[in-house]
């Protein structure tokens, strides 16, 4: 009777687990599309010599993007 009870909890802790993963994927990849886009602007700053696009104004490293 008592392994009845848990089941449910066990499958709900389970549940907001996977959820709880899912959501927190598609911030880590909202992240990288955030990251990739400021360093593309970058790259048309220095490339444009300023008319384009913005300085490295928050020093991160976009060599390597």
């Amino acid at each position: 009777m008592e392994l009845e009870r848990k089941i449910p909890v066990w499958l709900g802790l389970i549940a907001f687990m996977l959820v709880y993963g899912l959501a927190g994927n598609g911030d880590y990849q909202d992240a990288l599309a955030q990251q990739e886009f400021y360093c593309e602007n970058v790259k048309l700053y220095q490339e444009s010599a300023g008319e384009n696009g913005h300085p490295n104004y928050k020093e991160i490293d976009c060599e390597g993007s």
